[in-house]
C-alpha cells in the first residue's frame, strides 16, 4: 500500500493464473460513493458492491473501459 497526503491509498495485488499476470489494485479514499461516481462518469463501469461479514468493510468493484476491475473502498 502508499499512502497519499489526502488519505488515499492505492495498494496492489497479483492476480494469479492470469496470462500475462495482472496486478489487481485497490484504492482506499475518505468518500468512496463520490470517488465511485466520478469513476463511472469517466467510464468505468459498475460491477459489483461488497461487504465483509459483520458489515464492518464495504467496498466496490468497478471495471475501466478495458474491463480491468479494481477495487474502491473507505479503508479499513
Amino acid at each position: 500500500m502508499v499512502g497519499l497526503e489526502d488519505g488515499s491509498s492505492p495498494a496492489f495485488q497479483y492476480v494469479e493464473n492470469t496470462e500475462p499476470g495482472r496486478v489487481h489494485i485497490d484504492f482506499t479514499t475518505a468518500d468512496a460513493p463520490k470517488a465511485v461516481a466520478r469513476l463511472i462518469e469517466a467510464g468505468a463501469t459498475h460491477v459489483a458492491d461488497h461487504e465483509a461479514p459483520g458489515g464492518a468493510f464495504t467496498w466496490t468493484v468497478p471495471a475501466d473501459p478495458d474491463g480491468n476491475r479494481f477495487c474502491v473502498s473507505q479503508g479499513h
